[in-house]
């Protein structure tokens, strides 16, 4: 109830309490709660924390996800994707990081051409993770380019299809 309410006070108060708290935090029922009401907020602020490395960096294990990238694609916030987009084109960032940022402003906006050149830059991408995340967000592009890209990994990409094979659901 506390953090709902600092999550609806205008500016900075509300929002650099649960900033801290997500940063202090252990327990992850209150880190996903906190992560939650920072999305929905629209201050760039709050944005740039959820999408940033750090966040997106604390990714589960035996899964190609973050309790970042969940809170992002549950809001749904179009407002989201220039961050993303920055985290995306960060060469010293994690490749799993690029890739997760890649993947979701993929899923947030598929039509966007700066989308689509991020997904194809980190379908480039030397290192696999985020080559694979980079092909998943090709998917969601959808164009007649980018799933030339996927299908051509799908036969030659060995490193990709062993990551598929392990991160998928059904994998």
């Amino acid at each position: 109830q506390v953090m709902r309410r600092l999550a609806s006070l205008p500016g900075r108060a509300g929002r650099d309490v649960i900033i801290r708290h997500v940063l202090a935090a252990g327990e992850q029922r209150l880190l996903n709660l906190a992560v939650n009401l920072l999305v929905r907020r629209t201050d760039g602020v709050s944005l740039r924390f959820v999408c940033g490395p750090s966040a997106l960096g604390s990714y589960h294990a035996h899964s190609m996800d973050s309790w970042a990238s969940e809170a992002i694609r549950s809001a749904r916030n179009p407002a989201v994707v220039p961050y993303l987009l920055e985290v995306a084109a960060d060469r010293r960032a994690k490749a799993l990081v690029v890739g997760l940022a890649t993947r979701l402003a993929a899923e947030l906006s598929p039509n966007d051409p700066r989308v689509a050149e991020a997904a194809f830059r980190a379908a480039r991408d030397k290192r696999h993770e985020a080559r694979y995340l980079g092909l998943e967000a090709l998917g969601h592009v959808g164009t007649p380019e980018a799933i030339e890209v996927v299908l051509d990994a799908a036969k030659n990409d060995r490193d990709a299809w062993l990551l598929s094979l392990m991160y998928s659901p059904t994998g």
